[in-house]
């Protein structure tokens, strides 16, 4: 995260032909991009891997040996994951914030709220991850199927266009299904508005907290009922 931090730094200093505000703009998008993507796949393999990694090493059958409900361990590897992912980008936003201030002089409080998205954004995609090692048979299938997850949320608005300009009906039913079905990332995409010195309202971030607790809860129940049936 440090080192992507540096390097929106060292992509302003080749910028010396634009304006100050250009050059911050830049940074902090390009920035903000680097947190948000290197995190997220960060989450997609190590939720992909969160249980079939257990089960494998068998080291599940220690901690389902003492008095732990199937359940707890799902919700204690899903805090687990949160832990780290938000460690992570507090580690990166706090590099951001500081080089911004030292080589700028401003914070923008939008940067916190952007943050706080990319929080919001990895904790649906360990869910997702989490219900697909549930039913998974290997770490590469769950990975997989949550690195989909990840892409097809974030070409959600495109698939829309998509299944508009297909000429078979039924397709375009398939798609609009799937669309609906999958979570849409790009609600949690604000980086363009927060370089530009904008900021979602309370009432978004509201919207989003919920739809967040939407597919989280989701996810992780789906995956509960898939672990409790599956024999270890």
């Amino acid at each position: 995260m440090i080192l992507l931090c540096l390097a929106s730094l060292v992509l302003s200093m080749l910028l010396g032909l634009l304006t100050f505000t250009a050059q911050k703009m830049m940074v902090t998008d390009v920035a903000l991009a680097g947190i948000s993507v290197t995190t997220a796949l960060m989450m997609v393999f190590l939720s992909g891997e969160a249980l079939v990694g257990e089960i494998e090493k068998r080291t599940i059958d220690f901690m389902l040996s003492k008095p732990v409900t199937r359940f707890h361990f799902l919700l204690s590897t899903f805090l687990g994951l949160m832990l780290v992912g938000a460690f992570s980008i507090g580690i990166g936003g706090a590099t951001l914030v500081a080089l911004l201030y030292f080589f700028h002089g401003t914070i923008a409080l939008g940067l916190t709220v952007a943050l706080v998205y990319m929080i919001l954004e990895i904790a649906i995609i360990a869910s997702m991850g989490i219900m697909f090692s549930s039913f998974s048979s290997s770490s590469l299938t769950a990975i997989l199927l949550c690195a989909l997850v990840y892409i097809l949320g974030h070409v959600n608005p495109q698939l829309a266009v998509f299944a508009r300009l297909l000429r078979n009906e039924l397709a375009g039913y398939l798609i609009n299904a799937i669309r609906f079905l999958l979570p849409n990332l790009e609600y949690f995409n604000i980086r363009h508005e927060v370089s530009r010195g904008g900021m979602p309202g309370v009432s978004s971030l509201i919207l989003t907290l919920g739809y967040t607790l939407l597919y989280v809860g989701s996810g992780i129940t789906v995956a509960f009922v898939a672990f409790r049936r599956r024999e270890l």
